[in-house]
């Protein structure tokens, strides 16, 4: 795995910039929270994320990742990563094959200092080089 992350964030708008709810106002709903990992397997690795059943936003966060398609998916995931996750590492030997303007803009979305209110904007590039065999979203019992 090139790049590993977790963590638990709280997503307030959804990749087509759509709202999915008001973070820090004293009259707004409880935050919506989606815990996110990155975890190696026999096979190479899943990016797995879950959330409470009774708590719709992180799902439509995530329905708007998978209408991007498989094929941008994983460079859409690690950009999330470094924009939201604080806990995102990566390896030298990635970093320093990507290409100076992808590493300009992974670094930004690392130093952005706050990932809800900073406008920014998602990548076309392939920033991984992973490939998805599966997406999907399963109710667990």
């Amino acid at each position: 795995m090139c790049v590993a992350s977790t963590g638990a964030v709280s997503p307030n708008r959804d990749l087509d910039g759509h709202q999915l709810q008001v973070l820090h106002e004293t009259d707004a709903t409880q935050q919506q929270t989606l815990l996110c990992g990155v975890v190696a397997t026999e096979n190479g690795g899943a990016v797995v994320f879950t959330w409470l059943r009774s708590q719709p936003l992180p799902r439509r966060f995530l329905d708007s990742f998978l209408r991007q398609g498989q094929t941008h998916l994983p460079s859409l995931l690690v950009q999330f990563m470094f924009a939201h996750v604080e806990n995102t590492y990566f390896s030298e030997n990635w970093w320093r094959s990507l290409p100076d303007g992808d590493r300009q803009h992974v670094r930004s979305l690392a130093l952005t200092r706050n990932a809800y209110y900073t406008p920014f904007s998602y990548s076309t590039s392939r920033i991984v080089p992973w490939r998805v065999l599966d997406a999907k979203i399963e109710d667990a019992a």
